[in-house]
C-alpha cells in the first residue's frame, strides 16, 4: 500500500508540454501530457492528475470532471510503497519525478522510483527514470522506467514496470501496491486509482446516437404499416357497404368506380401526421355516392309510375 508525498514540480522529459504551441492545433488529435486513448473501445484515460503537472485548460480533456478536482490532491506527487518482503521500501512517482528537493544532490531528477538500500549503507538506489507516455499492453495499461542504476549482472540496467486498474470505489487519490521483483532487477507495481477510468469514450457517443436513430426510424415503420393497414380495413368496409347499394345497379356503374388500390394510396399521409382525419372534412366526389342516389330515383319513379297506372285502371 501507498501513501503520498509532496514534491516540486520538475521538468518533464519526453511530456510534450509546450510543444505543440507552433503546430496549429495538430497536437489536438493526439493524447495529451501523461494520457492515453484506449484503443478497444475508444476510451480517454488522463494519468497526469497523478503527476506533478496535471493537464489543465486546453489539455485538459476531462471536461468539468478534473477541473472540480480537489486542488490539494495535486501536490500529492510522491508515493511511499511498502516492499514487504524486499525489507526495503519504494518510492514512486507518476509521470513524473519521484526525487524531493532535499535528495536533488544524489539522485537525478529524473528519476521515476527509487528506494533504499540498506545492505549498502542506505545508498539510494535509482529503479528507472519516469515516462509521460502510458501505452496499452492488450486491455492492459501499463507504464515502463528504464535507465535505473546498473543491475547486479553488471550488464543490464533496473526497469519498473507499472499496471494501472481502474477503481472507483477507493476513498483515496490512489492506492499503489508492490507485486515482485525479478533478479534485483525488473520492479513491478499495480496502480489503482479513479484516474485510470475513461473520462470520455467517443464511441459510446455515437452508438448512442445509432440505437436513438433505429428506435427512430423503426417507430417511424410502425407507424406507416399501421396508418396502411387501417387503410385498408376502412376501404374494404366501405367497399362492402357500396356492394350492398349496388346490387341492383347495372355492370358499366361499377366500372366508373374508382379503384380500391388508388383510394387507398390517396388518403395515406405522406408529408406528414394527422393529414388523413382533416381529408375526411374535405368534398369528395365519389361515383359510387351518385350511383347509389340515382337508383333511388329510379326506385321512385318506377313506384310512382305503378301508382299513376293504378289509378287509371280504376277509373
Amino acid at each position: 500500500m501507498a501513501s503520498p508525498d509532496s514534491a516540486p514540480k520538475t521538468p518533464q522529459p519526453g511530456s510534450g508540454v509546450g510543444e505543440g504551441d507552433g503546430k496549429d492545433g495538430e497536437n489536438d488529435k493526439e493524447p495529451s501530457f501523461c494520457s492515453v486513448v484506449n484503443p478497444n473501445n475508444g476510451g480517454f484515460i488522463d494519468l497526469s492528475w497523478l503527476s506533478s503537472t496535471p493537464n489543465e485548460g486546453g489539455n485538459d480533456r476531462g471536461g468539468k470532471s478534473n477541473r472540480n478536482r480537489n486542488r490539494k490532491d495535486q501536490s500529492k506527487t510522491r508515493w511511499l510503497v511498502k516492499g514487504w518482503d524486499y525489507n526495503t521500501n519504494f518510492t514512486l512517482g507518476i509521470c513524473s519525478s519521484s526525487v524531493g528537493s532535499e535528495l536533488k544532490d544524489e539522485l537525478n531528477q529524473t528519476t521515476g522510483a527509487y528506494y533504499v538500500d540498506h545492505t549498502a549503507s542506505d545508498q539510494l538506489v535509482s529503479i528507472g527514470e519516469f515516462s509521460t507516455t502510458p501505452t496499452f499492453t492488450g486491455k492492459k495499461l501499463t507504464m515502463q522506467y528504464e535507465n535505473g542504476d546498473i543491475c547486479p549482472n553488471g550488464v543490464d540496467r533496473k526497469s519498473t514496470l507499472i499496471n494501472f486498474v481502474c477503481d472507483k470505489e477507493i476513498a483515496t487519490k490512489a492506492q499503489i501496491s508492490f507485486l515482485g521483483q525479478l533478479h534485483n532487477c525488473s520492479y513491478f507495481f499495480e496502480v489503482r486509482s479513479v484516474h485510470a477510468c475513461p473520462i470520455s469514450n467517443v464511441a459510446n457517443d455515437i452508438n448512442a446516437v445509432g440505437i436513438f436513430a433505429s428506435i427512430v426510424v423503426v417507430f417511424l415503420l410502425i407507424e406507416v404499416a399501421r396508418r396502411v393497414v387501417y387503410e385498408l380495413l376502412v376501404a374494404e368496409r366501405r367497399h362492402g357497404a357500396d356492394s350492398n347499394l349496388l346490387d341492383g345497379a347495372p355492370r358499366w356503374m361499377n366500372a366508373e368506380q374508382e379503384p380500391i388500390w388508388r383510394r387507398i394510396l390517396r388518403n395515406i399521409p405522406l408529408s406528414g401526421f394527422g393529414k388523413s382525419k382533416n381529408n375526411k372534412n374535405a368534398v369528395r366526389l365519389r361515383t359510387r355516392e351518385n350511383a347509389a342516389m340515382s337508383v333511388d330515383m329510379e326506385q321512385q319513379n318506377e313506384l310512382l309510375d305503378s301508382l299513376d297506372v293504378e289509378a287509371n285502371s280504376v277509373e
